[in-house]
């Protein structure tokens, strides 16, 4: 999907640096030639950003299919688990393989403002340390101001 057009791409950048090459060696004296070159050296530069622009619709359109492919097999999922639950079967085992139903619990921020410090990830952007509260509430059972924690049903699939 992306080979060809970043193959493009991979020429006309090389086809823009031996232009820019060839500028650069280009006496002022040469007007004409100069001009031919600058303007050779503009036309490449656009469909280099016309291609990128086509890579960023490519890859909007790939990141939209892959987002509906995710939430598919969500669905999928819990619609697994609910068949095991509806006919009590925690596992099934055949032909080397083990799918079972996992109880676990995870953390649900409802309100990040109410979070402490504490519980606050420091990164490029701020982020909730669920894997921090989640130990926490393990170890203490205490529930951290500002968020809640829920009991989760998935499957497992060896």
């Amino acid at each position: 999907m992306f080979e060809s057009l970043i193959q493009e791409i991979t020429e006309l950048e090389k086809n823009i640096d031996k232009l820019f090459d060839e500028i650069k060696k280009i006496p002022d004296s040469q007007g004409e030639l100069l001009a031919t070159k600058l303007i050779s050296f503009g036309i490449e530069n656009h469909k280099l950003e016309l291609k990128i622009e086509e890579l960023k619709e490519k890859e909007k359109n790939l990141s939209a299919l892959r987002k509906t492919w995710e939430e598919n097999l969500d669905v999928l999922k819990t619609s697994c688990v609910s068949e095991l639950k509806r006919r009590k079967l925690t596992q099934v085992q055949k032909s080397g393989h083990t799918l079972s139903i996992l109880d676990s619990i995870f953390v649900d921020v409802i309100d990040a403002g109410e979070i402490s410090f504490k519980w606050i990830k420091i990164k490029v952007a701020d982020s909730v340390d669920k894997a921090g509260i989640l130990s926490w509430f393990k170890k203490t059972g205490e529930i951290v101001s500002g968020v809640d924690i829920k009991p989760r049903e998935h499957y497992n699939f060896k």
